[in-house]
């Protein structure tokens, strides 16, 4: 992910949170993790809902999880 993407969605992030700017930053790696999945969770397309009908919410979240994770471990961050 380029820098202004990943700007782009903390900001969103933020904003359905209903905090201030920088809020995000602010959090542990870990909780930050967590609000990146479960919004990608909340925004999913109903297309993209439909593929994973019947997966466990909760082990999609991991997934995410982990998914980021690796990312961050990638782009050395």
């Amino acid at each position: 992910m380029k820098r202004g993407t990943v700007d782009l969605l903390i900001l969103k992030i933020e904003r359905y949170w209903g905090k201030t700017p920088g809020w995000f930053k602010g959090l542990d790696a870990e909780t930050q993790s967590d609000l990146i999945a479960a919004y990608n969770v909340e925004h999913m397309s109903s297309k993209d809902l439909k593929k994973l009908q019947g997966v466990d919410k909760a082990t999609l979240i991991r997934q995410r999880i982990q998914e980021y994770q690796n990312r961050d471990r990638i782009n050395g961050r």
